[in-house]
C-alpha cells in the first residue's frame, strides 16, 4: 500500500514494525529537509525536487489557490505517480512518503494524498490510520485491477517518447534497472518493456 508520514511517525515505524518489514518498505523523501547521504540505497527515493510544493506554488494566501497549482506542479509528475502505483500493485510492497512534522502542518501531504485518490482512485493512508483505526477500508482485488488499468492508460497517454538520454536514465533508475554503457535505443526499449505487461519487477 502507499503511506505517508511525518518524522515523528516514522520514529514510531521504526520502533513498532517488524525489522523484515522495513527492510522492505520502500521510501519517498518528499520532505525538503531531509537528507539520506547514502545515494546507493536501493528502497529510498529522493523526490522532494518534484513532490514538494514549489515556492510559486506556497506563495499564496489562498488555500483553495494552493492546492490548485500544487496539482498543476503534480500533473507534470502523473507518470511518476502512476509507476509508484503499480510497483505497489504488482510486487505488493509498501511505499512512503516521508516529511517532517513541521512540514506536515502544511498541508500539502493532505493535497498529495487527495490527488492522488482524484487521478488514479488509489488511496494513500496516514501511517496513523494504519495504527489506530479499526474500521479502515482497503482496496479489493477488483478495485486494484481497474487502478492498474487507469495507471496504464495515464503512462501511455503522458509519456514522453522524446525523453533526452539523462532523462531515461533517471526513469530506468527508479526500476533499479543498470543503465552503464546503454544507448539510448537501448534505453528507450528497456523502458517500453517495463511499462508493458511482460516485465517481472525486480528490487
Amino acid at each position: 500500500m502507499l503511506l505517508w508520514m511525518d518524522s515523528k511517525q516514522f520514529e514510531d515505524f521504526l520502533n513498532n514494525e517488524k525489522y523484515d518489514d522495513i527492510l522492505k518498505s520502500e521510501y519517498v523523501i518528499v520532505s525538503n529537509r531531509i537528507y539520506v547521504k547514502n545515494r546507493d540505497l536501493n528502497n529510498i527515493i529522493n523526490a522532494q525536487n518534484i513532490l514538494f510544493p514549489y515556492t510559486t506554488v506556497l506563495n499564496h494566501p489562498d488555500d483553495d489557490t494552493i492546492r490548485e497549482r500544487y496539482f498543476s506542479q503534480l500533473d507534470n509528475q502523473v507518470v511518476f505517480l502512476a509507476c509508484l502505483i503499480q510497483r505497489v500493485l504488482v510486487i505488493n510492497c509498501n511505499i512512503i512518503f516521508i516529511c517532517t512534522k513541521k512540514e506536515a502542518k502544511i498541508k500539502f501531504m493532505n493535497d498529495l494524498v487527495a490527488y492522488i485518490y482524484l487521478k488514479f482512485g488509489y488511496r494513500v493512508y496516514n501511517y496513523e490510520e494504519i495504527v489506530y483505526c479499526e474500521d479502515i477500508k482497503f482496496h479489493t482485488e477488483r478495485e486494484k485491477r481497474k487502478i492498474l488499468k487507469t495507471t496504464e492508460k495515464i503512462i501511455e497517454k503522458n509519456i514522453d517518447k522524446s525523453y533526452s538520454k539523462k532523462t531515461l536514465k533517471k526513469i530506468l533508475k527508479e526500476y533499479n534497472v543498470d543503465t552503464t554503457d546503454m544507448t539510448k535505443d537501448e534505453l528507450e526499449e528497456t523502458l517500453a518493456i517495463i511499462e508493458g505487461d511482460d516485465y517481472e519487477w525486480t528490487l
